[in-house]
């Protein structure tokens, strides 16, 4: 099913043409999406991923990030990931970039592909409250911490 970085990008294409928020990959069983909040399968993608399929994707997907060297062992790896340069869909007219979570689970390695904006949304955009505007515009100096839920 994944041969190569082409098909793992072919796959995350298919993620944005659903709007999807990211994907979930793992041995025995399909890749899944979260698309408005719900894990959705992916017509496109029906049959259950194997354990070599995992390899080969975290083997593009981390030597795309981390420049060529083979994965040796694995408990928990966070990294970026660009679509090469055929990925021809686009958020706000920039390539979309995908933050990255993989790790070992009982059955094998399993991964989600985060889909991220290539630019942060204006507070204009994210409708941020008059109140906290004007923190950011009065503020100089010290550190402004956002928290919310994640998800």
């Amino acid at each position: 099913m994944f041969n190569s970085r082409e098909d793992l990008d072919r796959l995350l294409r298919t993620l944005d043409q659903y709007n999807g928020a990211d994907v979930h990959l793992g041995p025995e069983r399909p890749p899944v999406f979260r698309v408005a909040g719900d894990l959705t399968p992916v017509p496109e993608y029906p049959e259950n991923l194997t354990s070599v399929d995992m390899e080969i994707i975290l083997e593009h997907a981390f030597r795309n990030a981390m420049g060529p060297s083979a994965v040796q062992s694995l408990d928990d790896l966070d990294f970026s990931y660009i679509p090469g340069q055929r990925m021809d869909t686009t958020i706000d007219n920039r390539p979309s970039l995908y933050r990255v979570n993989a790790g070992m689970s009982s059955v094998g390695i399993r991964m989600v592909f985060r889909r991220l904006a290539a630019m942060p949304p204006t507070l204009s955009q994210v409708d941020a409250p008059q109140t906290f505007v004007e923190v950011l515009e009065t503020q100089r100096q010290g550190l402004i911490l956002v928290t919310g839920p994640t998800g």
